[in-house]
């Protein structure tokens, strides 16, 4: 229990979400809906990969809410 580092996997868990956060952002999804239809599917396929990650990653921290996270995925835990 020594070694295990919560606080830091804290820490970059939050840094993959803020940086998902800036991928949505700058790719202007709501822009690609309309103007290029398979580029957004590739925007949300991504979106939804970053989502599942950050499920995993914070189901120690936040275990109900991973676990809801998952099932509005449709993936298992």
């Amino acid at each position: 229990m020594e070694k295990v580092k919560l606080k830091q996997g804290l820490k970059i868990a939050m840094s993959i979400s803020s940086e998902g956060n800036g991928y949505l952002q700058e790719s202007q999804f709501w822009k690609l809906y309309k103007e290029d239809r398979p580029s957004c599917s590739i925007v949300m396929r991504t979106a939804c990969g970053l989502v599942y990650l950050l499920a995993c990653l914070l189901e120690p921290f936040m275990p109900s809410f991973s676990r809801e996270v998952l099932k509005q995925l449709n993936v298992p835990p």
